[in-house]
């Protein structure tokens, strides 16, 4: 009875109930969107998704049925793998669990991105108002983030790890956010499980960009906060809880640590890589241009899909790309 009062209270309140219209809407967009690739005998068609992610996904989903053990050592493509190197403690993410038990094969990787696509969104919008910005401009906002060009076409490239990956930034800042308003432990350890969780998604490059911004953002933040009281008491409590954040995060990280470090030996990048190889996706200046003319330097390599369907391949100084910036949504 209490419980049903609590929901009650809760869904009265015009914010909560925007949100769930935010959801709702953000959902179906997404879902129609995506209606082309939902077919029941459809997969995606992109490298990374074939080559690699879909044989861990059939081995997370074996596990899953209990048609497979959970082990050390995961039989994938190649030689096979540690098994917390395939990108994710299942038992920690019930979302995916119950994709694995509910969808087939091919249906699974589409859906695990159209899941992270809704709640990336969700939690921009949340974060947005609560810093303050309208419900519109909010809703707009979130759009904007999770269909962006940026985003999407990774989808092309099988990048659907790195897309999972970057949806849970707004949460971790939704909540960081949310500890230096409330001055309040609770939401600096969800900021730190949230973190955790982010980097359970597999995408460690991501990962490591969000701890930096989470970095940049205390300092600018707890810098105001001083300023508000001069209060140095209240900035020292708040590197306290921050500290415990950190702590919180590294231990859920710790659950792949051990594997990396053993799959780093028999990595091609486990030996280090030299300064040509490291930075050579990284963007030419003159690529900057695509932010307004996405298609300038082209797109795809000329080997991956029907010549016919490409009408630029790409020619900048990057060895190739899958992938389009673009400012912007339309």
């Amino acid at each position: 009875m209490i419980f049903l009062n609590r929901w009650k209270e809760w869904f009265i309140e015009k914010e909560w109930r925007m949100t769930l219209l935010v959801a709702f809407v953000i959902t179906i967009m997404t879902l129609m969107l995506f209606s082309p690739f939902l077919g029941y005998n459809d997969i995606m068609n992109a490298a990374d998704v074939l080559t690699q992610y879909q044989y861990a996904i059939g081995w997370a989903q074996r596990v899953a049925t209990g048609h497979e053990e959970l082990s050390l050592w995961y039989q994938g493509e190649h030689l096979g793998g540690p098994g917390g190197t395939i990108g994710h403690a299942i038992y920690l993410q019930p979302q995916r669990i119950l994709l694995y038990l509910l969808l087939p094969l091919n249906l699974i990787v589409i859906y695990d991105v159209i899941f992270f696509l809704i709640f990336g969104g969700i939690s921009a919008y949340l974060y947005m108002r609560i810093i303050g910005i309208g419900r519109f401009s909010s809703f707009f906002s979130a759009l904007i983030f999770i269909y962006s060009t940026e985003h999407i076409s990774l989808i092309n490239a099988g990048h659907m790890l790195k897309i999972d990956t970057i949806m849970v930034f707004p949460l971790v800042m939704l909540f960081f956010e949310k500890g230096f308003q409330e001055k309040k432990l609770f939401y600096f350890l969800m900021a730190g499980f949230a973190l955790g969780f982010q980097f359970l998604q597999h995408h460690w490059q991501i990962s490591y960009y969000t701890c930096l911004t989470v970095a940049l953002y205390f300092f600018g933040r707890a810098y105001f906060v001083y300023r508000e009281g001069r209060d140095w008491k209240l900035v020292g409590r708040l590197w306290l809880y921050s500290a415990v954040m950190v702590v919180v995060f590294f231990g859920i990280a710790s659950l792949n640590f051990l594997s990396i470090n053993q799959w780093a030996k028999q990595s091609e990048r486990g030996d280090g890589m030299s300064y040509r190889d490291a930075t050579s996706w990284s963007e030419p200046p003159e690529e900057l241009l695509a932010y307004f003319n996405p298609y300038y330097f082209g797109i795809s390599r000329p080997n991956y899909k029907d010549p016919g369907k490409i009408d630029v391949f790409y020619w900048g100084r990057m060895p190739f790309t899958q992938t389009g910036d673009y400012l912007g949504i339309i």
